[in-house]
């Protein structure tokens, strides 16, 4: 072989198909080609390369040409052993790093981001069932197969017309995904300023009754995934996406936004703006008026009362709001705390702020959950901030939405929570939470319909929001539909694996399955959730509730009492635990309290199938008509009948 040069073809040839399977790569994604492309090459690289040893072991190169290679003779053997080993084994080495670089290139190119076949797909976050290795829920491109018969909503409600946007995928030709815009700016704190610059042309957008906008959380989820702009288009469900960048430099800012159609890479439009920072909203006016006419629609109100009402004259306050919503969205304690802290500061910039004013409600309402005692002095500073957010602006989605979150979590004025939520989703249908919280009070009220066919739309608005996915799964679970909940409120694990009380959702609803298997998959998430300091011992209640003898009874009483103390969960997930064990007067006492206390979760008390098991309990029976709720969803009643 090293006679008849093959060991040098095959480095070469290893060494030369690296750099081209490199270049190749560069140049379909620089030229937007299409995917054949790549794997064409590829292809070519891996079929010629035996041919290439074949032909380099069969024929040689001689000054009359390429010829037929003669045998090899017995002196040319003892000539080729007697050179000394130095000589001897630099074609071997060549040899085995060519086909080395060969192998790396293949690894690199078939296992790039957003190859369907490759193992590597960030952005199409598979989400496996967390301890059930032989089921999984795949990505948000498989939400069909995850809800059977939900089919994606248009805006208005009509047919749309489709377009393709991958393997078999339509979409709605005026939909659209607005992706995070690229900070450009020195200084990297000025992301929040190019994100927040994003949101508010994804909120113009989404004012149009004749355009589906993607909500926020799925479109700045593919942040920094390097997603080609057709895949984003087959896993957001769009027809085009929106990019850009920002650069801030003093009291200047350049904006650069571009329109691209996912069904083939192609730019629509592409424009960019300079302008001063004082002018930053008609900055946003403009790229979005832009946007619309590119795609033969009408924004919704381009100069209405909506669109000026989100307004401030004031930089630094919407500088603090953008702070605000960035820190709120993050739903830990220590991230509301700097929420309110961003929203008081916006508010005191500009005491007419409207949205500023909807911000701080929605954070102090979160904050009343990290409350241990009596919430009520949070709940009338929230009341009292979602009432200023809609005077001031009365066409503003997100101040209704507020207005009608304190009404369903706190007041317990369910008519004025579905009034406001209705009006929010009238506003701004791209609005989520103007469909999951909806979901929430359909739950609640125990119209399951309703739940389920908001929880399915919110699922479409945003695919890849944890409180959508679990919205759909509580109304599911409600309906008595508990695998099909756990489809749902797994994926909501999957999306925000370190929230509490969706790994505890999970966790409760394997156990009134009996899966017992799901179940201690779940049990160590759960018990990570609520702070323990060995999450393994979450499994002792799934001993407990699956072989309920003395022994395992008393090690899952001293686990939720751990955890009680440790305050790692809300009051009704504990009433639940106490209730899977037995632990009847412990779980009504934990709900009495609960309802003392006005935490907001006391509002399921009527249909969550946690608690079916305090049903005609006479003091439980007494919290629920007081509430105004139905006692018991349409799967409880179902199963009494």
């Amino acid at each position: 072989m090293r006679r008849r040069k093959v060991f040098r073809v095959a480095g070469v040839y290893g060494a030369t198909a690296f750099v081209v399977l490199q270049v190749a790569e560069l140049l379909g994604q620089g030229l937007r080609l299409p995917d054949t492309f790549l794997t064409l090459v590829t292809v070519l690289a891996i079929v010629c390369f035996p041919i290439a040893l074949v032909l380099s072991w069969a024929y040689e190169r001689t000054p009359d040409g390429v010829q037929r290679t003669d045998m090899l003779t017995s002196g040319e053997v003892n000539e080729l052993a007697a050179l000394p080993v130095i000589r001897r084994w630099p074609a071997g080495i060549v040899a085995f790093v060519g086909v080395g670089m060969f192998a790396v290139g293949l690894w690199l190119t078939l296992d790039r981001p957003g190859d369907p076949g490759g193992s590597s797909r960030p952005g199409a976050a598979s989400v496996g069932a967390v301890g059930d290795p032989e089921s999984a829920v795949a990505g948000p491109g498989a939400r069909e197969e995850l809800l059977p018969g939900a089919a994606p909503a248009s805006a208005t409600g009509g047919a749309a017309t489709m377009t393709a946007v991958g393997d078999g995928a339509v979409a709605p030709t005026t939909s659209i995904a607005v992706l995070p815009f690229v900070n450009m700016s020195d200084d990297p704190a000025d992301a929040y300023f190019s994100d927040g610059l994003a949101e508010e042309i994804l909120n113009l957008l989404a004012q149009s009754p004749d355009l589906q906008v993607t909500a926020r959380t799925s479109s700045f989820a593919l942040r920094d995934k390097q997603e080609d702009v057709r895949r984003i288009g087959e896993l957001l469900g769009v027809a085009h996406v929106l990019e850009g960048s920002v650069r801030r430099s003093g009291n200047r800012v350049r904006v650069t936004a571009q329109l691209i159609d996912t069904s083939n890479g192609f730019h629509e439009w592409s424009e960019t703006y300079d302008r001063e920072l004082t002018d930053v909203f008609a900055i946003q006016d403009e790229v979005s008026g832009a946007i619309a006419e590119a795609l033969q629609v009408t924004i919704a109100g381009g100069s209405s009362p909506a669109v000026v009402q989100r307004r401030t004259a004031d930089l630094e306050a919407y500088d603090y709001y953008l702070l605000g919503r960035h820190a709120w969205a993050s739903r830990t304690g220590e991230g509301i705390e700097s929420a309110l802290d961003y929203f008081e500061r916006a508010i005191d910039a500009d005491p007419r702020f409207g949205l500023a004013w909807s911000g701080l409600a929605d954070a102090l309402d979160a904050y009343a959950y990290f409350v241990s005692g009596d919430s009520r002095e949070v709940v009338d500073r929230a009341r009292a901030a979602a009432s200023r957010a809609v005077e001031l602006a009365p066409n503003l989605a997100e101040g209704h939405a507020s207005v009608g979150l304190i009404a369903m979590e706190f007041d317990w004025d369910f008519d004025a929570a579905d009034r406001a939520f209705t009006r929010a989703r009238e506003l701004n249908p791209g609005y989520l939470p103007g469909w999951h919280w909806a979901a929430d009070l359909a739950t609640i009220l125990g119209d399951t319909d309703t739940a389920i066919a908001f929880g399915r739309r919110a699922t479409e608005v945003d695919p890849m929001s944890p409180l959508s996915w679990w919205a759909l799964g509580a109304a599911l679970a409600v309906h008595g539909q508990l695998e099909e909940a756990l489809v749902s409120t797994r994926r909501a694990a999957d999306l925000a694996p370190g929230a509490g009380p969706i790994n505890m959702t999970n966790l409760t609803l394997s156990l009134l399955a009996e899966d017992w298997t799901k179940a201690r998959g779940f049990a160590p998430y759960a018990g990570s959730a609520v702070g323990l300091s060995n999450p393994l011992r979450m499994v002792e209640l799934v001993e407990a509730v699956q072989h309920p003898t003395p022994a395992t009874l008393a090690a899952a009483r001293d686990l939720l009492q751990e955890i009680e103390r440790n305050g790692g969960t809300s009051i009704s997930s504990l009433a639940e635990m106490y209730g899977l064990i037995g632990d009847r007067g412990v779980a009504l006492a934990l709900t009495e309290q609960s309802y003392e206390m006005r935490n907001p979760e006391i509002v399921w008390i009527g249909t969550w199938v946690g608690l079916d098991f305090l049903r005609g309990e006479p003091r439980f029976d007494a919290i629920v008509e007081e509430l105004g709720l139905p006692n018991g969803g349409p799967g409880y009643q179902r199963s009494r009948q």
